[in-house]
């Protein structure tokens, strides 16, 4: 963990976005987009460092016995040559609403969404919300969602009462959500604080992966991607 904070770690979209799939692909030289992949780039988001593995590991060696240990050291040797002249500044949010809290859900994470319509309160927002994510108290235990209209939350158990910041819990399976706290734009200066309450008192879902599939399969849940999917168990179906 130490060796990625020099690193702008991206959780890829892949399957769930057509453009980003299509630059993914120029990195394979393949047809078929795997379903995971792993490269470093250069600050410039396209100079590949290293070859595209199917996970980090690949870049020391699946079998070796000390692999985490040595990507550590490996990650730290090549970003000693990108020294980061700014902290990171922009919110780490998910694509949008229903991918997050698909995600928030796979990762039994948390999920907080910000609703304004305006732009303009919308930006300001943002950027208050930003410097939490990147906070050494919240960095990585949070999904972030930003949304402009209220329509865009049916899946959650109740609407919003109006622009703010929503704490979720995100169901099982990513397709639902329970609104936990809403703190108004007017109010976000209590937002640390019950953010801190949150993860306190929230206890994240127990998930046995096969006996999750499973149970999902049994109720008929289903995630459709936006790009049909081409490598692993869903491909073809």
């Amino acid at each position: 963990m130490a060796a990625s904070r020099k690193w702008i770690c991206v959780r890829l979209a892949t399957f769930e976005d057509a453009d980003e799939a299509a630059f993914l692909q120029t990195f394979f030289g393949r047809r078929d987009l795997p379903n995971t992949a792993f490269v470093l780039l250069a600050p410039d988001g396209r100079t590949r460092l290293t070859r595209t593995q199917r996970g980090p590991l690949g870049l020391v060696g699946e079998a070796t016995d000390d692999g985490p240990a040595e990507l550590a050291r490996y990650l730290d040797r090549v970003a000693a040559d990108y020294q980061a002249k700014t902290a990171p500044a922009a919110l780490p949010q998910t694509l949008d609403f229903r991918r997050a809290l698909n995600v928030a859900a796979c990762d039994s994470q948390p999920l907080l969404v910000l609703l304004a319509p305006g732009e303009a309160g919308r930006s300001a927002a943002s950027a208050r919300i930003a410097k939490l994510a990147w906070d050494a108290r919240y960095v990585g235990r949070l999904q972030y969602a930003v949304v402009a209209d209220a329509a865009d939350l049916e899946a959650l158990d109740r609407r919003p009462a109006g622009s703010g910041v929503l704490l979720v819990e995100p169901g099982r399976f990513g397709l639902t959500g329970q609104v936990v706290d809403e703190i108004p734009l007017k109010d976000l200066a209590r937002l640390p604080a019950r953010i801190d309450t949150f993860l306190k008192e929230r206890t994240p879902p127990d998930k046995e992966h096969r006996r999750h599939v499973r149970d999902g399969r049994r109720n008929g849940i289903k995630w459709q991607t936006v790009v049909p999917q081409t490598d692993g168990p869903a491909a073809g179906k």
